[in-house]
């Protein structure tokens, strides 16, 4: 499972369901303090595997391509208005390393805000997303991601602390 905390996670909770809370965070903590993050340090396969820094945003060509199952077992996808991490708040580097780490086998893509008109654009919902409130059109990008790629949404304050594999795994 994916665990979220943040300003708003433990209002209206009784004490023990507090203490409940921040026990498993310190226990998230403690097991995820072994991740180290370095830009420097990723490999030409991630690179292939992670669409971070887009090559442009201006045509529906720039959009990354949708990937086969046998390539990639899922794509997964995270936005905020930037790329720049000096902008992230406190953590997100480390929270979205976490979700690189523990699925390998998965096809990331981080989108901005202008990518996210630009896929509206492109797929023909332009109008209704340019009518919408900044966090009206978060929500709907979120939509458009699974509606045209399929796959996982994350938001940028989940950490990951398992494989999420089982899914996606077919139910017979």
């Amino acid at each position: 499972p994916a665990i979220h905390y943040g300003t708003t996670y433990f209002k209206k909770e009784s004490s023990l369901q507090r203490l409940t809370h921040i026990v498993s965070l310190l226990w998230v903590m403690k097991k995820v303090m072994y991740y180290t993050y370095d830009a420097g340090a990723i490999s030409n396969k991630a690179m292939l595997r992670n669409i971070f820094h887009w090559e442009c945003s201006d045509s529906c060509a720039c959009l990354p391509p949708i990937v086969n199952k046998e390539e990639f077992a899922v794509t997964m996808h995270q936005s905020y208005k930037s790329s720049d991490m000096q902008t992230w708040h406190v953590g997100w580097k480390f929270h979205h390393q976490t979700w690189l780490d523990l699925h390998l086998d998965w096809y990331f893509i981080f989108w901005t805000d202008d990518q996210n008109e630009l896929l509206a654009k492109c797929i023909g919902y332009h109008d209704i997303f340019n009518q919408r409130s900044s966090i009206q059109k978060a929500d709907l990008s979120r939509l458009m991601y699974l509606h045209k790629y399929g796959g996982f949404y994350a938001d940028m304050d989940y950490i990951a602390v398992q494989n999420h594999a089982s899914i996606f795994q077919s139910r017979d």
